[in-house]
């Protein structure tokens, strides 16, 4: 919970606090369900490079989780947008969320407790954000979405699931969430995974999203595509899909790469991780109140 404006509860015994190395950014993460990984932090910087100039930019973060794309965003943004509306359904991990959008207050994240299966009108708002869900409706020129990649097994469902396996909603109604969002012609990023590309695309396509940008993400030259990041815009133009060179990212430790500037197919990968500054230890702690006892 919440204290106030200048108190978030932090609760170390079940949560780590870190520097995302950008912008000043803190996040608050569970030890024990979903983190935040690479998929995340590529995505971020996919959509924020190719996003269409926009002033007054709306943001929608979909499958918030504890919000780490919608504040990596803002965060590489030109300008801050002027809201960045973020959307969790599990209730351990809104109450991250909400205490990462005050610990980050200057990048204007909005979090909202909702299931994206359901109506947008019917999502649950904070009256002291004066904004109701109808406010919501093709308003949005960005829509964020980094959906669970995986159809429900349902013998093999664990607690930690959610983030990974289709529970709460379907890939049809992800995209269909993002369409009642987005403003004609608004831009739509999304990871997923290879073998669900056609799925996708069709799935798309059938709610007159437009694929404009698809970047493959792998490991070596030699090995296959992990993830693919793409772009699509809501009532765009047919037949305008772009093939963007692969994002190599090695082994995924940046510090076992010798330099971001030597030229080589994992020099943007590396670049993406350490663009920004560390914070000092006061500059971590600062409005934060830590909890013993177990959340």
């Amino acid at each position: 919970m919440v204290m106030d404006d200048l108190s978030i509860n932090f609760y170390p015994k079940t949560e780590t606090l870190e520097d995302l190395g950008r912008g000043g950014l803190r996040l608050i993460q569970p030890r024990n369900k979903f983190r935040f990984g690479q998929d995340s932090v590529v995505l971020a910087y996919f959509a924020a490079i190719n996003t269409t100039a926009s002033k007054n930019l709306k943001v929608a973060d979909l499958c918030a989780g504890s919000g780490v794309i919608g504040l990596l965003y803002a965060a590489r943004c030109r300008q801050v947008p002027v809201l960045t509306v973020a959307v969790e359904h599990d209730p351990e991990m809104f109450s991250v969320l909400e205490r990462n959008a005050c610990l980050n207050a200057r990048y204007n994240i909005l979090p909202v407790h909702a299931n994206l299966a359901e109506d947008v009108e019917s999502w649950q708002v904070d009256q002291k954000h004066k904004v109701t869900p109808g406010d919501f409706k093709h308003s949005f020129q960005v829509v964020l979405v980094n959906p669970p990649y995986s159809h429900i097994n349902k013998n093999k469902f664990i607690e930690n699931d959610m983030a990974r396996h289709e529970i709460t909603g379907d890939l049809h109604a992800y995209l269909k969430a993002a369409v009642n969002l987005l403003r004609p012609l608004g831009q739509l990023f999304i990871c997923f995974r290879p073998e669900r590309l056609d799925e996708l695309l069709l799935a798309a396509a059938n709610l007159s999203l437009r694929a404009t940008l698809i970047r493959p993400v792998q490991a070596f030259p030699d090995s296959k595509p992990k993830v693919f990041l793409a772009k699509f815009r809501w009532q765009g133009r047919a037949n305008s899909l772009k093939w963007q060179p692969t994002l190599y990212t090695g082994d995924g430790h940046v510090k076992s790469y010798p330099t971001t500037d030597d030229g080589g197919i994992f020099s943007e990968f590396a670049s993406i991780y350490t663009g920004g500054s560390c914070l000092k230890s006061e500059e971590m702690q600062q409005n934060i109140k830590v909890i013993d006892a177990l959340n």
